[in-house]
């Protein structure tokens, strides 16, 4: 039964003015007043039923419409082959972003190219695996997000100002490929420095996973990207807790998604 609800939750993640709207003006405001003045005889049993229908009527219509924005956007999606089965659903993703080689404009061009021969490609998996390979340093966030797309609702996108712009061209991959999963922007202020960056990161378990209902067990870290100090806070932060789980993608001709066990 839950599970109608599943895409307006998810909708209102990614756009929030879903929720603000029935939170912040229905349910806060306009209920509250409605209350108020029956209380004060202003408003008789009546009328204040049928404002009160009215009410619910426009909240429904607001749900039934996240729900739609949410499927109009699940249609966008390219048929992708389906990724190799992860050893569990993650909802959520913190990957870390390195530089690129090449600049937003030819990266954001390919993408765009990508995109239409996926659509008209009968089998897409080396098109991808290429894709992947050859898009140095960002090649493996791209794989990590396609690994988990199938149940991936929100991505923490740990950067830099140095790594800005392949920040963007991650979330417009995200945007192109996955439309219905929220990005998060995290900037890093000082990327050589492992205690700062570790503050950060120590923001995020559990605070920012709570923020979106998702418990510390329902995201995974991947350490691959970004500096060598910002993959180290990741690791010191997951150690902490059992349950806090990472990933790494191997370098090499054939790149391969690899979750890290605890011995």
């Amino acid at each position: 039964m839950w599970s109608i609800f599943s895409p307006y939750l998810q909708i209102s993640k990614k756009y929030p003015v879903y929720k603000e709207l029935i939170n912040s003006f229905f349910i806060s405001g306009v209920f509250s007043s409605l209350f108020c003045s029956y209380l004060t005889s202003d408003i008789n049993v009546y009328l204040l039923m049928r404002l009160i229908g009215f009410i619910l009527l426009i909240i429904l219509l607001i749900f039934i419409f996240g729900n739609i924005h949410f499927y109009l956007l699940k249609r966008r999606k390219v048929d992708l082959p389906k990724a190799p089965k992860a050893s569990k659903k993650y909802r959520g993703l913190v990957v870390s972003i390195s530089m690129a080689r090449k600049n937003k404009e030819t990266l954001i061009m390919e993408i765009d190219s990508l995109y239409e021969k996926i659509k008209k490609e009968e089998e897409p998996e080396k098109l991808l695996h290429n894709f992947f390979k050859d898009t140095i340093g960002i090649g493996q966030t791209f794989s990590a997000i396609y690994y988990h797309r199938e149940n991936l609702e929100i991505c923490w996108l740990l950067y830099t100002d140095r790594s800005n712009e392949a920040k963007e061209v991650v979330k417009y991959f995200i945007t192109k490929f996955v439309p219905t999963v929220t990005s998060i922007e995290i900037l890093i202020e000082d990327a050589s420095d492992l205690k700062g960056i570790q503050n950060t990161v120590s923001r995020i378990y559990p605070k920012e996973f709570e923020k979106f209902g998702l418990e510390e067990k329902d995201v995974i870290s991947d350490i691959t990207g970004g500096t060598t100090p910002m993959s180290g806070a990741i690791i010191i932060e997951c150690n902490i807790k059992e349950n806090r789980v990472m990933q790494y993608t191997k370098q090499d001709e054939d790149p391969e998604l690899i979750e890290i066990t605890r011995s």
